[in-house]
């Protein structure tokens, strides 16, 4: 099983096995018994007092259940933001109780996603979780479902947020901000913008309630003609900021209120008790939408609003154009909200209607980081409301390591579960490497110079690491390619030869990462091409079989295990490498770089570099991002393509 890159040599029942078997010679019984579900181990939750399992950990990651990077999560301080760009910063969200707590957003490595298809009042909505994620359904019992197990038709439990008291208090500037932004403009500022100038229109017998506010910061009022023609009354003042633009929803409670209050009165309305706010700009209104959330006031997803030419209202509407609506849920907005009488009398109350329904569960190939944070109510509330679980069991957020601390009564403490893992699955034996008959003749350094690497100082690194052999490579070719472990660095070394086998300098992989380490200002050569040339002569200067171009070392060392001729670029590709793929002695070359945008670009850089072979290109399984995580089946399996 691999965890943070390593491979441990053991599965997850044998390490939850092992785990459990020390803790009860200890006296300590938390995990229950253990049985495997599906993809997971059910077991009896250890953060809270249990008999019966119910708790599910993956046996292929060792990972909970989390979701997507871009996935929306309601925050009092930025609105809605997505989960990748607060992790590890404490924030407030909204819990199971509609309540504002403080968390902080993990990132729980890389898992295979699923992609939830919902709909709530023809609007859909598409999330990014793990098969496994809990969701609570909106019935009479509150269910709680797991995300692979999701029915077409179900409904999702919305949070409901605790109302703002009815009394708030709203800021009158906030309120002449909000009508502004609807009903005005601005027609000047200083050269500083420290001051600017307003103007803003009565238009409807409604909107006179506002004016006192006006005159309390010393507005002058006049009369004058609006767009369409008719004449208005307006008032014109000073502000020390833009009024045209919306507020920061990082402002006051009381400004943001006020703000929303007004621009309600300017270009909201009322009709079938039914609140909407009106927009002729998407993102402005977006903007708006964040400010209601934070205010713990809920909405659907923003509309369409068709709005054909001709007057309408005040203005004049030269062609058929659309706009943007927000409806608004009555019973999470307090009654100081209304400061005229428009929507004063509303009585339309949240009832379930506003849940959104699953229209499709799918399985992706998307293997990406996913994210979640741990809360008192074991629940949280992503964009527009929609009210989702914790991970397993009681919603428990925890790695394996900290799983592993917890039971042993560290806490969460990650180093503590990390080093007894090292300790109980890590053992390393490292050994003299044994000599195999080879038919290829070994040259490393028989004229040497001092920019070579000494047969000396690579007799300090002929040992096997068990590492070696987790990477699926064979005695055979950690011969043939001298593959070694060093250990005052810990890690496996690999020395690249140029083609008469002089070795040019020693590349380096750390048993406990994933990254290679080369040489400063190292120029390097296609790894392999001194082992395929001493092929060449055994084939009398020509291969009977094609090459195959990989990325990385082990790659190219992987499809030589099952009798298939690589190298590598150690890269993407340089200048001298492609003249060398140029002088192979061969006719085709098969690309096989890694399968993403990276990789690909280096396939297509090949093509234009490399035009006297003919080329073709293997396409990897689905889920594999390189030749080293295929099977050996798999690459024996691959098919050419053009």
């Amino acid at each position: 099983m691999k965890i943070n890159d390593i491979e441990f040599n053991a599965d997850l029942w044998d390490i939850l096995t092992e785990l459990q078997s020390q803790l009860r010679l200890n006296g300590i019984n938390l995990l229950g018994d253990m049985k495997p579900s599906g993809h997971n181990i059910m077991l009896c939750c250890p953060y809270h007092n249990e008999r019966r399992p119910s708790a599910g950990v993956d046996m292929r990651t060792g990972m909970f259940h989390c979701f997507s990077g871009e996935t929306k999560v309601i925050t009092y301080e930025y609105g809605a933001i997505e989960m990748k760009s607060i992790q590890e910063l404490p924030v407030h969200i909204l819990n199971g109780n509609g309540e504002w707590e403080r968390v902080v957003f993990h990132n729980y490595g890389k898992q295979q996603l699923m992609k939830l298809t919902l709909s709530c009042n023809t609007k859909e909505k598409i999330l990014y979780t793990t098969a496994e994620h809990r969701w609570i359904l909106n019935n009479y019992h509150n269910d709680v479902c797991l995300t692979k197990d999701l029915k077409i038709g179900m409904y999702l439990q919305k949070s409901i947020p605790v109302k703002l008291p009815d009394n708030i208090e709203l800021d009158p500037n906030g309120i002449i901000h909000g009508f502004c932004y609807g009903d005005g403009n601005n027609y000047g500022h200083n050269k500083d913008k420290t001051i600017w100038y307003h103007r803003c229109y009565f238009y409807n017998d409604i909107d006179f309630a506002l004016q006192p506010y006006f005159e309390k910061i010393g507005a002058k009022f006049y009369e004058g003609f609006a767009g369409n023609g008719r004449q208005y009354r307006y008032a014109l003042f000073k502000a020390d900021k833009n009024y045209k633009e919306v507020p920061s929803v990082t402002e006051t409670i009381n400004y943001l209120l006020g703000f929303v209050a007004g621009y309600f009165v300017a270009d909201g309305n009322c009709y079938k008790n039914k609140l909407t706010i009106y927009s002729h700009k998407y993102d402005d209104l977006y903007r708006i939408q964040q400010i209601f959330t934070r205010l713990g006031i809920m909405s659907t997803e923003i509309g369409v609003s068709n709005i054909k030419s001709g007057k309408r209202g005040c203005i004049v509407v030269k062609q058929d154009t659309h706009g943007y609506t927000l409806r608004l849920v009555r019973n999470t907005i307090p009654d100081s909200f209304f400061i005229t009488d428009k929507g004063k009398n509303s009585y339309q109350r949240y009832n379930g209607r506003n849940s959104y329904k699953v229209i499709s569960v799918e399985h992706t190939d998307r293997f990406e980081d996913v994210y979640c944070c741990q809360t008192s109510t074991h629940s949280f509330t992503l964009e527009h409301f929609i009210l989702t679980g914790n991970c397993f069991a009681c919603q428990e957020v925890r790695t394996l390591e900290e799983l592993i601390a917890h039971c042993f009564g560290h806490g969460d403490d990650m180093k503590f579960g990390w080093n007894w893992l090292l300790k109980n699955f890590l053992t390393i034996s490292v050994e003299e490497r044994k000599d195999i008959p080879l038919d290829l003749d070994r040259k490393a350094l028989y004229n040497v110079t001092t920019s070579y690497i000494s047969e000396e100082e690579l007799d300090t690194y002929r040992y096997t690491h068990p590492y070696m052999y987790q990477r699926g490579l064979t005695d055979e070719v950690i011969e043939i390619f001298d593959i070694g472990y060093d250990s005052n660095s810990d890690c496996i070394t690999f020395p690249v030869r140029d083609v008469s086998g002089n070795t040019l300098f020693v590349a380096r992989r750390s048993v406990k990462t994933k990254y290679f380490n080369y040489p400063k200002d190292a120029i390097k050569p296609l790894y392999g091409l001194y082992e395929l040339s001493e092929l060449a002569k055994i084939h009398h200067g020509h291969f009977e079989r094609e090459v195959i171009i990989c990325e990385s070392m082990l790659d190219a060392l992987s499809f030589w295990t099952v009798g298939k001729y690589a190298v590598a670029l150690n890269g993407l590709g340089n200048e001298l490498q492609f003249k060398q793929l140029r002088d192979l002695p061969c006719r085709e070359l098969i690309l096989c770089t890694d399968m993403d945008d990276k990789g690909l670009a280096a396939r297509e850089k090949i093509r234009k570099k490399v035009t006297n072979k003919l080329i073709t290109e293997y396409i990897l399984p689905k889920g594999r991002k390189d030749a080293n995580e295929c099977t050996k089946d798999e690459l024996r399996q691959l098919k050419k393509v053009f």
